[in-house]
């Protein structure tokens, strides 16, 4: 991964604190794509959608509703996982980052969104779900 301070920094200056914060922009598509794509087509894919709609002519609000169920279900599985198990700040208190009450998990919901957020072009009221 790729990592990049957003600031200049002077380590050596007077007024620099190592332990104060700095702004950095990490690179993690290749670590998205390497580790959660397959769980991301798992839970958001077009077989769910048309499967789920029950019917070839689907209604915009069935559709948004749908892929809004598919991504909360997706942020519910990444909310099991940890950032940083609680364990490497407090080992007095247990090894097991799963049980550990200092773990930090991560947090991620599912945004609000219309088709039209997607694509200004889709406006219809129903679609047409083809495989």
């Amino acid at each position: 991964m790729g990592c990049e301070r957003l600031e200049e920094v002077d380590p050596d200056a007077d007024d620099y604190n190592p332990e104060g914060t700095e702004k950095i922009k990490i690179d993690v598509e290749n670590y998205i794509d390497l580790n959660f794509k397959e769980d991301f087509f798992d839970k958001v894919n077009a077989d769910t959608l048309i499967e789920e709609s029950g019917s070839d002519m689907v209604s915009k609000d069935d559709i948004e509703s749908t892929i809004y169920s598919m991504l909360s279900d997706l942020c519910s599985l990444f909310c099991g996982f940890t950032v940083m198990g609680g364990e490497k700040l407090y080992p007095e208190l247990g090894d097991n980052p799963w049980e550990h009450p200092n773990t930090i998990y991560l947090e991620v919901s599912a945004p609000d969104f219309s088709l039209e957020d997607l694509n200004p072009d889709w406006t219809e009221d129903e679609y047409y779900l083809v495989d």
